[in-house]
């Protein structure tokens, strides 16, 4: 092989793996497959809206985690986002990206999701201080019984909703779960 052809193949291999990272292309809906809307998720700094749900194929097994991310017509053009995560990326230790800001993540989630019972604790992660790089947590629990999926806040209320609300150096509040600020 010529060094030039090498150089190519390099650069192609580089450009395939930015553009497909790990963990995101495994956990795409396979047929029969849906995805349960959990929560939707809104902020105070542009009006686009999220909505965080799960993967589930046709015999109730949790495949992974869906967020599906609704860019209203503004600035650019109206646009959706879809991005899917095996439960091992979410369960690794660096958890899947919400949200990512100025090349920071702002927002992460991990956890135990378990596929048979669908049900497990997710960590919410985020920047509270970019100052100081300092970030705070929160748990939400994820349940699975003859009335669906939910998401459920420590005390045990059913969460649909969630607002974040950001200051100038980052996340103040994920309400209601995250009530620091």
């Amino acid at each position: 092989m010529t060094r030039a052809l090498i150089r190519s193949l390099a650069m192609l291999a580089l450009v395939l793996i930015l553009a497909w990272p790990p963990g995101t292309r495994a956990g795409q809906p396979a047929p029969g497959d849906r995805i349960v809307a959990l929560v939707q998720i809104a902020n105070d700094h542009d009006p686009s809206i999220s909505t965080l749900g799960l993967l589930v194929d046709p015999r109730e097994r949790v495949r992974g985690i869906s967020i599906v991310t609704r860019h209203p017509a503004g600035e650019s053009p109206a646009h959706t986002v879809r991005r899917h995560f095996t439960l091992q990326r979410v369960g690794s230790p660096r958890g899947i990206v919400v949200t990512r800001k100025h090349g920071r993540e702002v927002i992460a989630l991990r956890g135990h999701i378990d596929p048979d019972t669908g049900r497990g604790v997710l960590t919410i992660r985020y920047l509270s201080n970019a100052l100081f790089g300092s970030h705070r947590e929160c748990r939400i629990r994820l349940v699975h019984d003859a009335r669906g999926w939910r998401l459920t806040e420590p005390g045990g209320a059913v969460v649909t909703d969630l607002y974040v609300k950001t200051w100038f150096l980052g996340v103040s509040t994920i309400a209601p779960v995250c009530p620091h600020g």
